[in-house]
């Protein structure tokens, strides 16, 4: 007994000092070969139930329900014939309840190795018999009672069908006393064998239980210290003592990484915090060179604002439109009220929008001073819906684009055309805006066109259409993030602009 002790103790050192060399991956396939190996062997055992508790069950049973099935068709067609030839049943209905017993006999089981020598040669009477019988029945149901031999052939099937009820029921017997062998032969073993599982069941509990303890103190420790380590770290906890482990794999060269890592880190995080504070000021900085820029920005707005007196502008075409009505030139006056309106709309106070209404009535104002220039060259049409007069739109939208299709749609052709102006309501509660200004004028080809949309967002260019059309789409994207802002053109059809932007009303 004493010296049995070290001896094991011996082992069990080899055993462990031998798992702690193994790799992480070797490790990892040896717990898998061994998990297969239970799963396999745990397959076998019950396939092997299964086989013996149902399969080998099921064969004798099946063959026993085989032969009780063709006593059963038997004695039907027994009862069947003595009603047909005392005329109680139809021929047809006679030869379905023959078919139901051709059925029960092609169905019987006539595997040698399951029936054994004995019933393997009854079954085949049985057969050879019927088909025996068979014969002569069809043989009788063409004959009429008029026939010298009616009576004598109609015994003869009698006599045929009781020896074949009769090597059934040998057969029968024959399989009930084999099913019983079988059982008792096999009874041993089904009571030996759950004994023999749950032994076996044992031994995997305590192999998964001892696989499941070398796991959890290689593998699953250590990644717990690594991850506990891990949130001190995250919470600027740097000094925490080295991380231990007893592996030599790859887990233990991670730990050991990681206390090497623990104080470069902690340094580092040092100088990202000074670099993070010099760069909140740079920020500031930045943000407060943007504000200087946007206030220059927005001076250079108010001088070009101003570079135009409103109150002489203002005045001095009120002296000219007085002028004109002493001398009754009304159409001079009407153009100068027109341009006074335009530019009394132009540099009115700060605002950014203005409703439907308004915009709708500047463009009126701007259509009449270019009909006086175009003559009856290009008729407009408006179609505001009443319901959109008071929504807001930003100031200044309509007109650069109703411009736009003037010089660059109408003026280059010759005829003229048509300019259409279209607000309404859109989505399903009303939520949205959409404003359609269209001409047909001469259109854009698909060329001009890809580049009039590529340069939308674009900055400005120099060119007067690019500069309306892109600071419409501009103003709009900053406005309304969920505006949208369309250019369809066809050559020699015309334009279409479209607006989409949230509706908004007093």
């Amino acid at each position: 007994m004493t010296k049995q002790a070290p001896e094991k103790t011996g082992i069990k050192n080899s055993i462990y000092h031998w798992w702690r060399r193994l790799t992480l991956r070797n490790k990892l396939n040896l717990v898998s070969m061994l998990g297969l190996l239970i799963i396999l062997t745990s397959v076998c055992l019950d396939v092997w139930t299964v086989k013996i508790s149902i399969f080998d069950f099921n064969k004798s049973f099946l063959s026993s329900e085989k032969t009780v099935n063709l006593l059963n068709a038997l004695d039907r067609e027994y009862t069947a014939l003595r009603d047909y030839t005392r005329e109680d049943l139809p021929v047809d209905l006679f030869c379905e309840i023959a078919e139901e017993t051709d059925k029960a006999v092609s169905e019987m089981i006539v595997d040698y190795e399951v029936l054994g020598e004995e019933r393997f040669a009854w079954t085949e009477t049985i057969r050879n018999a019927y088909s025996v019988y068979r014969r002569s029945c069809n043989e009788f149901i063409r004959l009429t009672e008029a026939y010298p031999g009616y009576l004598e052939k109609e015994y003869e099937l009698y006599e045929m069908l009781d020896y074949l009820e009769s090597y059934s029921g040998t057969l029968l017997s024959l399989t009930t006393v084999a099913t019983s062998n079988f059982y008792r032969e096999r009874f041993t073993t089904l009571v030996v064998f759950p004994v023999l599982i749950i032994m076996i069941a044992l031994i995997f509990i305590l192999i998964i239980a001892l696989l499941s303890g070398a796991v959890y103190k290689s593998l699953i420790d250590p990644l717990i210290k690594l991850s506990a380590a891990s949130g001190k770290i995250a919470g600027n906890e740097f000094n925490i003592e080295d991380i231990s482990v007893d592996t030599e794999d790859e887990i233990g060269e991670l730990v050991h990484a990681f206390n090497k890592m623990k104080f470069a880190t902690g340094r580092y995080i040092s100088t990202m915090e000074d670099n993070r504070v010099a760069l909140d000021k740079l920020h500031a900085e930045e943000l407060q060179k943007k504000e200087i820029e946007n206030r220059l920005e927005r001076m250079k707005f108010e001088v070009l604002r101003h570079q135009i007196n409103p109150h002489f502008l203002f005045n001095t075409l009120n002296v000219i439109c007085g002028m004109a009505r002493l001398e009754n030139a009304e159409t001079s006056e009407k153009m100068i009220k027109a341009l006074s309106s335009l530019f009394r709309y132009t540099l009115r106070t700060d605002e950014k929008e203005s409703n439907v209404e308004q915009e709708i009535t500047v463009i009126k104002d701007y259509i009449y001073l270019q009909k006086m220039r175009f003559g009856d060259r290009f008729t407009y049409e408006i179609e505001c819906d009443p319901d959109t007069e008071e929504a807001y739109i930003p100031s200044f939208t309509i007109q650069p684009l109703v411009e736009n299709c003037i010089v660059h749609g109408l003026s280059p052709k010759e005829e003229g055309g048509t300019i259409r102006i279209e607000t309404k309501k859109s989505g399903d509660n009303g939520q949205r805006l959409i404003v359609k200004i269209s001409d047909t004028g001469v259109g854009m080809s698909r060329e001009k066109l890809s580049e009039l949309r590529n340069s939308l967002g674009m900055p400005d260019t120099g060119d007067h259409k690019s500069i309306g059309i892109g600071n419409i789409s501009r103003r709009l994207s900053l406005m309304y993030p969920d505006s949208v802002f369309t250019i369809d053109s066809t050559e020699n059809v015309g334009t279409e602009f479209t607006i989409d932007i949230p509706f908004v009303r007093e």
